[in-house]
């Protein structure tokens, strides 16, 4: 089953955050927790911009999960600047699936994906493709039902939007 494409204005609030994330010149989060004054002990945890926790929720849509990413093959993309530059919409989509999930399994791992410029190069790969392939999005901004042929994958993809979404901090 053919996922559904973004529609060009689905894609445009992606790339609206993209200068922002280049020309950065304050951290992508602040971290907190570790030692306490009174001895206590918190694990670190990171508490992200404004616009990154933003830009994740605006990502958290059906058009650009891939509910299949599997999370090595995706990683291992992303370690690779050629593959990210070659990279068509269903590839750039595993790759956003990845960068978005992995906050559940690694604090830092947002963070660690704008800083690393993965993210970003995925961001620049995007706006190639709305350049020159905009041919290739759907025209309206409605989002297509996932196909009853794919049963499992029916009920597994919203189970999975909604654990997501428990887990993005809630925008100011």
């Amino acid at each position: 089953m053919q996922p559904e494409m973004p529609s060009p204005a689905r894609v445009d609030a992606l790339l609206a955050y993209l200068d922002g994330f280049q020309q950065r010149d304050t951290p992508f989060a602040r971290w907190q927790g570790g030692r306490q004054e009174d001895g206590i002990y918190f694990r670190p945890a990171p508490v992200y911009a404004p616009d990154v926790i933003a830009f994740f929720h605006e990502l958290n849509q059906p058009c650009w999960v891939d509910p299949d990413c599997n999370p090595r093959r995706a990683g291992g993309w992303l370690d690779h600047p050629r593959f990210i530059e070659t990279a068509g919409y269903d590839r750039i989509r595993i790759m956003l699936t990845y960068c978005l999930r992995g906050e559940e399994q690694s604090a830092g791992h947002w963070e660690r994906m704008l800083t690393s410029g993965k993210l970003i190069a995925v961001l620049e790969r995007l706006r190639y493709m709305r350049t020159a392939f905009p041919q290739t999005l759907t025209k309206d901004e409605a989002v297509q039902p996932i196909s009853p042929a794919s049963d499992t994958a029916a009920k597994s993809a919203p189970a999975q939007q909604q654990a997501i979404s428990r887990t993005l901090p809630q925008p100011a």
